[in-house]
């Protein structure tokens, strides 16, 4: 009997233990479902505050494009008395469009906390629908490093294959029975493109642009076939020939302290040799080209819902070359002051032209032999496009 008191007395030991663990995991298991709630519940306010800041800090930047397509003040405003609304906002207005080239701005509405805003006008970007094949050819070359006329030839043929109309290849290029041959079957446009990421589309075209993000440099916007110094992308000049980093890093310090109104202005800082190279690819269009892509960035201790700003993955020091920013991106057409500007295109976790420029110094004047040597003559049309009309330039 004693015997059969203790093994039920074990028994009940057993199913009381088995009862607590039970009753444990039980608890862990709704308290980890409850904590996974609460986190949840965080980030989701946390995504919808920020896709709030986002939206209002959007029409914030619309707004300024609005402003800084406002007119002069004329006499009659300037009579009326400095604290009239009126006088203050046409006075903001007079700010430069020269802000427009990818700093941080300053707005004329107060920014919330941790947002800073970008607008780039898209005078300074290479016009896809404007270039040559004699102007494909040159950044091709300058590209590639190396004079490969079989390679180059190859290339111009494929984009002029692309956008005639018909379907007889060229010697080097690529038509319909080539796309059609791919994993993913596609047609040749066979007309002009109409957006920059179909440039990847054309043979040879995604191999040589593969490390760079084509909206950075290109659009498909705007009269232009160059670009505005003032307002490119350090991306977008050191795709132009003659210009290499030591160039561009002086072109945007130099145009941190002034307007570069002609290339005048950049002859004692860059050799004569690469300045006249660069030279057919400049146009000085100071009301730029009325596109612009806005670049909104939130910076939050936490990481949102709403990943505005995507962190590059964790690797060696040694391997990573440049952190790449992101942000909200959205391309806009201006339609002057009266209308908010129309939006044309929007990338939630766009990828920002690069910064690494963005703290170039003031350039020193060329000295010794460059200072002495011949520059290109700039009062000559012949040496230099921007003293004649450009017939690709609609007026």
């Amino acid at each position: 009997m004693k015997l059969l008191k203790q093994k039920q007395r074990g028994a009940v030991l057993i199913l009381v233990l088995w009862t607590v663990a039970l009753a444990t995991l039980l608890v862990s298991t709704i308290a980890s479902e409850v904590r996974l709630s609460a986190t949840a519940v965080f980030y989701h306010r946390a995504g919808v505050d920020n896709r709030a800041k986002l939206l209002k800090v959007a029409q914030y930047a619309l707004f300024e494009i609005m402003l800084q397509r406002m007119p002069p003040e004329d006499e009659k405003n300037q009579e009326q008395p400095q604290n009239n609304p009126q006088s203050i906002l046409v006075k903001e207005a007079e700010s430069p469009l020269l802000d427009f080239n990818g700093q941080v701005l300053e707005m004329s509405h107060q920014l919330p906390e941790g947002v800073k805003v970008r607008i780039y006008d898209h005078a300074g970007m290479l016009n896809i629908r404007r270039l040559t094949p004699p102007q494909w050819r040159d950044l091709f070359k300058h590209k590639l490093g190396e004079d490969n006329p079989e390679k180059l030839d190859s290339l111009i043929q494929c984009w002029e294959d692309w956008l005639d109309n018909d379907d007889l290849n060229r010697l080097n290029g690529a038509e319909k029975d080539y796309y059609s041959t791919l994993e993913l079957p596609y047609e040749p446009r066979n007309a002009l493109p109409e957006t920059v990421d179909e440039l990847r589309l054309i043979k040879g075209f995604d191999e040589l642009f593969k490390d760079v993000d084509l909206f950075n440099i290109f659009t498909i916007y705007g009269t232009l076939n160059g670009v505005n110094p003032n307002y490119a992308t350090a991306e977008t000049l050191l795709m132009i020939p003659g210009l290499n980093e030591e160039n561009v890093e002086k072109i945007i310090g130099l145009r941190k302290i002034q307007e570069i109104t002609s290339n005048a202005d950049l002859q004692e800082y860059i050799l004569p040799n690469d300045l006249q190279k660069a030279t057919p690819w400049f146009h000085y269009v100071k009301t730029g080209s009325n596109f612009y892509t806005i670049a909104i960035q939130i910076e939050s201790e936490q990481k949102p819902v709403l990943n505005v700003n995507k962190k590059i993955e964790e690797m060696p020091k040694e391997k990573v070359e440049k952190k790449r920013e992101y942000g909200y991106l959205m391309t806009v057409e201006s339609k002057g002051f009266a209308l908010p500007p129309r939006i044309l295109r929007i990338d939630p976790q766009g990828i920002l032209p690069s910064t690494r420029f963005e703290n170039a110094e003031p350039p020193k004047k060329l000295t010794g032999e460059f200072a002495d040597s011949k520059t290109p003559n700039l009062s000559n049309p012949q040496t230099n496009p921007q003293s004649a009309p450009n017939p690709l330039i609609n007026k």
